[in-house]
């Protein structure tokens, strides 16, 4: 399988963003949506955040913005306890 095109990348990024700033209860009906648990929150942007070192070498975020979304990350991966 190849590495996935660059709107699959910033699709993924978007959606768990989206999802995490989302307010409590969408969260929540998101969670109910999928049927998971709720540290799937955290799985879906770490997945996500695994993606934009290539978002980054396809000049589509710069070093700022990967700077600001990297500050995300311990605080997703420290959610699962």
């Amino acid at each position: 399988m190849g590495t996935p095109g660059a709107s699959f990348r910033w699709q993924r990024l978007i959606d768990a963003l989206a999802v995490l700033g989302a307010d409590s209860s969408d969260q929540l009906a998101w969670i109910d949506k999928y049927e998971v648990v709720t540290d799937e929150l955290a799985l879906e942007f770490d997945d996500a955040s695994r993606l934009i070192g290539d978002i980054q070498q396809d000049d589509f975020l710069d070093s700022e913005a990967v700077g600001k979304l990297q500050l995300i990350e311990p605080l997703s991966s420290s959610a699962g306890g």
